[in-house]
């Protein structure tokens, strides 16, 4: 096990927080010690899986610069090891307090927000 995945309520069609200050950030799970890179509008960033005791074993976090960012759909692309994720259709915007998940600045796919982004 241990393979390369995004965290609770992020997949296709997710929207991120336009914006956002300082950054919007994206999370998941991955094999300890590996590098993760995470392309996004153009820009690459990256983290190392967490292979501490605990919580964060196996969890990678990344923040997104969407300054002046909004609209879509964009892909964002997750590689570590041999592994790649591909997510699409994924919309900048402002979410709505009532579909606003605080701790992570994301709403997964397929709920009553999408209108706020066209």
């Amino acid at each position: 096990g241990g393979g390369l995945m995004l965290g609770e309520g992020m997949g296709p069609n997710m929207v991120i927080q336009g914006n956002a200050n300082p950054c919007a950030p994206i999370w998941g799970y991955g094999r300890a010690e590996e590098l993760v890179y995470v392309d996004f509008n153009g820009r690459r960033y990256e983290d190392i899986v967490d292979s501490s005791v605990g919580r964060r074993r196996g969890k990678w976090r990344v923040c997104l610069d969407t300054m002046q960012l909004m609209g879509g759909p964009f892909t964002l692309l997750v590689t570590s090891g041999g592994d790649t994720l591909s997510i699409g259709g994924v919309m900048v915007g402002h979410l709505p307090s009532n579909c606003h998940n605080d701790e992570q600045h994301v709403v997964g796919g397929g709920g009553g927000c999408r209108q706020f982004f066209r």
